[in-house]
């Protein structure tokens, strides 16, 4: 596909992930991989994304979420285990907690690197500066460049009245024009996720990441929350993805690939309430990987349990796996169902995640 140098998202890059894993096999925890809260205002107003995966869990706060001396102590104790990185990503809309921004504070203050996924929707100006000014790394939903579209996606007649896809973009060119992109690796990345909705949109949103150096995360819709009971309506074919992905290759000059996520393998889940959870049939700490309903196991919560306490039990969860054959059996059947796939989610390439997984449970 010729030798350009493939765009990458600053905390997917090889280093982070290298890096990341050997602390991790010597005994640090150089990831937390949080979800602050289950708010999310654009929810409560317009009924949510049509696609939304965890719509039955989001909307208002939960009464028994983690406080933000919660988070604290969470960040002081992954610190004595060499922190690098905290993910904010899943769930509801970080930018709508209020203790969101004192957790990124806090962490600045602290020396460690932040990732957010956001809706961007709503940001003022004041935000897009407040989050560069502390080297947040972002990863924003854009589906579509056509509001009509776009806004279709977001709730449809309540997201087009409250012009919600008009907002994202406008919040994409801020951060466009205080410093983010243009870089590589780059510091902003667009969630894009094929419908047939917004198919033949997808190209010119590649287009637009290209010319600004933004990574474009083309994900899979997941089979999972609102869009499970939708699914055959709105997924594109397997023939049609695997098109837009010939497609997408050209634009870019070189193969698209999706990095694996250091987080799923280096990196402890907490959730909004506490606990540690992690994919119940590989142990790998992002249960939403397949695209499909998360299978969570619970390994333990935050107010009860340590975490270098719950980072031991996730490595002795893995060997488990891995001893009784069962780790084996999730590979085997999950290579089946990723030969269906074509971009995978937003935890990596279905296959790059295969083909790393045994081996690191093993030098683990």
């Amino acid at each position: 596909m010729g030798s350009k140098l493939p765009i990458i998202y600053r905390p997917w890059q090889d280093s982070v992930f290298k890096e990341s894993l050997d602390i991790f096999l010597h005994g640090g925890l150089p990831i937390i991989d949080l979800e602050t809260s289950g708010i999310c205002r654009h929810a409560l107003r317009t009924g949510g994304c049509i696609y939304c995966d965890s719509f039955s869990l989001i909307g208002n706060y939960d009464q028994d979420e983690l406080n933000l001396n919660e988070v604290k102590n969470l960040i002081d104790q992954a610190l004595d285990l060499d922190l690098k990185w905290v993910f904010i990503c899943g769930l509801g809309e970080p930018t709508n907690d209020t203790k969101f921004y004192k957790i990124v504070d806090y962490l600045y203050e602290h020396g460690v690197n932040i990732s957010v996924f956001s809706n961007g929707i709503g940001y003022t100006y004041e935000t897009c500066n407040f989050l560069r000014s502390r080297d947040v790394n972002l990863i924003i939903k854009c589906d579509s460049l056509d509001t009509r579209i776009f806004n279709f996606l977001l709730g449809g007649t309540k997201a087009s009245e409250l012009k919600v896809a008009e907002s994202i973009l406008e919040t994409i060119s801020d951060l466009l024009n205080i410093g983010y992109g243009g870089q590589n690796p780059t510091n902003l990345a667009l969630s894009i996720v094929p419908t047939k909705m917004n198919l033949k949109n997808v190209p010119s949103v590649v287009k637009f990441c290209k010319q600004n150096t933004i990574f474009p995360l083309i994900g899979e819709l997941e089979r999972a929350g609102k869009a499970k009971s939708i699914y055959a309506k709105i997924a594109p074919s397997y023939e049609e993805l695997k098109s837009l992905r010939r497609e997408i290759d050209k634009i870019l000059g070189y193969t698209y690939e999706i990095p694996i996520c250091p987080a799923i393998i280096s990196g402890l889940h907490i959730n909004n309430v506490g606990d540690c959870i992690a994919h119940r049939l590989s142990g790998l700490s992002c249960p939403w990987f397949t695209l499909e309903e998360p299978d969570v196991k619970v390994l333990g919560n935050v107010r009860r349990m340590s975490l270098k306490k719950l980072r031991n039990e996730l490595i002795k969860y893995r060997k488990r796996l891995l001893n009784s054959g069962l780790l084996e059996k999730f590979v085997q059947e999950f290579e089946k169902k990723n030969k269906r796939h074509v971009f995978g989610g937003c935890g990596g390439s279905g296959h790059l995640i295969v083909k790393s997984l045994i081996s690191i449970y093993l030098r683990g």
